[in-house]
């Protein structure tokens, strides 16, 4: 398995959590807090992958380097809002909103894999 199929797997991980989250009722509060742990979990490690190895490289060419600075201000947003579930876990019943906002990292691996 190559390092782009690893990611592009990862992505689909993420959507599929987030579909789980989506799923849920706003009465399933302990199965969301379980679901959104899994997510920041998986989001983690996955950017971490991404900024440690895969961004450094696209910022050394000319083609790709916009490409990774617009991936790392997307990470941010990311972690942003992560950060403001994390600290208003009651804003996880909020599901569409946030989960939509989380979809959007999926939208650079896609478009460098051209």
């Amino acid at each position: 398995m190559n390092a782009f199929t690893l990611l592009k797997d990862d992505h689909e991980k993420v959507a599929g959590i987030l579909e789980k989250i989506d799923g849920t009722t706003e009465r399933a509060t302990k199965g969301r807090e379980e679901l959104f742990a899994q997510l920041k979990n998986e989001l983690d490690v996955h950017a971490r992958i991404e900024e440690e190895i895969l961004y450094p490289a696209l910022e050394e060419y000319e083609e790709t380097r916009a490409i990774a600075l617009e991936a790392y201000e997307e990470h941010a947003l990311v972690k942003q809002l992560l950060e403001e579930l994390a600290s208003a876990p009651r804003m996880m019943n909020s599901g569409p909103r946030s989960s939509q906002c989380l979809r959007k990292h999926r939208a650079p691996c896609g478009r460098r894999r051209r």
